[in-house]
């Protein structure tokens, strides 16, 4: 459903069902379904992840705070957050380490374009962030990557709903 601008009216014309049905209610349910914040998940992992050097390891999750509208299954494809409509959304993972590391986190659409990458570390750096806006059709979905290159095998560690986790909001439509 898109928006369709409404035409104005002149006093004593009579509105039709068709004119109501466009004008109004359409243009009222476009408004709802791209409501900033109305559609929403929260992901996360209960389990740590082993996270090897030097190399693009896959995050998924096996839990999830909410899923307002089947963002992401439990069961399979675990590693993907699902656009349930096209719109404009707002993406972002976390990511906590059991040592401190150089380290990038990634965001991949539809497992294989690169849309963001945050990066950090040091001798007092736990864990990182990225948030983005990510252009998605119905459909599209994100991936989260992290690489790190210590030279050993680290842990990427679960700490309840935020130590492993993902989000995703629909923030609008894409403007024209």
């Amino acid at each position: 459903m898109t928006w369709v601008d409404p035409e104005s009216q002149d006093t004593g014309e009579l509105i039709t069902a068709a004119i109501w049905n466009q004008d109004v209610v359409a243009n009222t349910q476009w408004l709802r379904d791209n409501l900033p914040g109305e559609k929403s998940c929260w992901v996360y992992n209960s389990s740590n992840i082993s996270w090897p050097t030097a190399y693009d390891t896959l995050v998924t999750f096996n839990s999830e705070s909410w899923d307002t509208d089947s963002f992401h299954s439990v069961a399979s494809n675990t590693d993907r957050l699902t656009a349930p409509q096209d719109g404009l959304y707002l993406v972002g993972a976390m990511l906590h380490f059991n040592q401190p590391d150089n380290f990038q986190v990634k965001v991949l659409k539809n497992g294989s374009t690169q849309v963001g990458v945050g990066t950090g570390g040091g001798a007092t750096n736990w864990g990182g962030f990225i948030a983005i806006i990510v252009d998605m059709a119905q459909d599209d979905y994100v991936i989260v990557k992290g690489r790190h290159e210590e030279g050993s095998t680290r842990s990427m560690v679960a700490s309840g709903s935020y130590g492993i986790a993902a989000f995703m909001v629909l923030i609008g439509a894409k403007p024209t």
